[in-house]
């Protein structure tokens, strides 16, 4: 009877796998197809500045003050720093004189020039040579001192057309993040005097790396999500940076998907989304980057967050 009970049992079991347990029109659904397409699709990312204004300073001319600090809001046309006029003056002058020096020497060259051909045309022909010579000598004196004043008078017209701006003003909004003084870094290269980042213009940076940079594309469309509530936001992908990689120790670029950057073995690369509006956003806002074919949004674990 034992033996006729298990049977009849396992026969019970065989019909209701192949009949799905009395469901026929439907296959058993793997729930981690929707979480791989997601995973695929979904990155971090933090507002940033849509750009940076570098202003430089005229290296003929000295700074007598710089009217503005780090961390100063600045609008389009405040003045940012002013030239030493007094001093800029007093080199164009010098300047001047200078050129003036130079057209005498001229001058004196093409009457040299003229004396020896004179000169030549009565001298015996022992002496021909000679004079020959001279005149070509003079000749190329000549050309050097037109060369001269030809780059002193480009000089004076810089000079001249620089001290008319004694004022630098901004050619931008937003806020200074850097004032180099020296005008070099520790390396000796040189450095912008002035750096703004512009406000009001944003754009939202992510990062990929080797194992997921094929899984978003320049002319993307996506859509970024706030991490404190429901806003989103629309953008297209418009840059990535594969020229500058970036080691990454911390990893977590992409969310539920094993990244290499967990063992420090990938560089993780910055890519950019330009946004339609970023109204309600702010500078350094964490947010999620989501390619807009995922279907829906769900919660993440952010212990994978490259940011936190």
């Amino acid at each position: 009877m034992k033996r006729l009970i298990i049977l009849t049992s396992l026969i019970a079991a065989v019909l209701c796998a192949l009949s799905s347990c009395g469901n026929n029109n439907e296959l058993p659904k793997d729930d981690t197809d929707y979480e791989g397409e997601f995973e695929y699709n979904t990155f971090a990312g933090v507002t940033v500045s849509a750009g940076e204004v570098k202003i430089n300073s005229n290296q003929n001319f000295e700074i007598s003050e710089i009217k503005v600090s780090i961390g100063d809001s600045v609008e389009k046309g405040d003045v940012l720093f002013l030239y030493d006029t007094q001093k800029a003056t007093l080199d164009i002058e010098r300047s001047k004189l200078e050129y003036e020096k130079l057209e005498n020497s001229l001058q004196s060259l093409k009457d040299t020039k003229a004396r020896l051909e004179n000169e030549k045309q009565y001298a015996s022909q022992d002496q021909q040579l000679r004079y020959s010579l001279e005149i070509k000598e003079t000749d190329a004196d000549i050309l050097e001192t037109e060369y001269n004043m030809k780059t002193k008078k480009a000089e004076i017209d810089a000079m001249e057309a620089s001290v008319e701006v004694a004022e630098v003003v901004s050619p931008a909004s937003g806020t200074v993040t850097a004032i180099n003084k020296s005008g070099y870094d520790n390396y000796g290269e040189p450095l912008p005097l002035i750096v703004i980042t512009e406000t009001g213009n944003m754009r939202v940076k992510g990062y990929v790396n080797e194992a997921n940079m094929r899984d978003i594309n320049i002319g993307e469309t996506v859509t970024v999500k706030s991490r404190v509530d429901d806003s989103t936001w629309s953008g297209t992908v418009v840059k990535i940076d594969t020229d500058k990689p970036e080691n990454n120790s911390q990893g977590g670029s992409y969310f539920g998907y094993y990244d290499y950057d967990d063992v420090g073995t990938s560089s993780k690369y910055p890519f950019y989304v330009e946004l339609e509006d970023s109204e309600g956003l702010i500078i350094g806002q964490h947010v999620y980057i989501l390619v807009d074919n995922s279907n829906s949004f769900v919660g993440i674990d952010d212990s994978f967050d490259l940011f936190n």
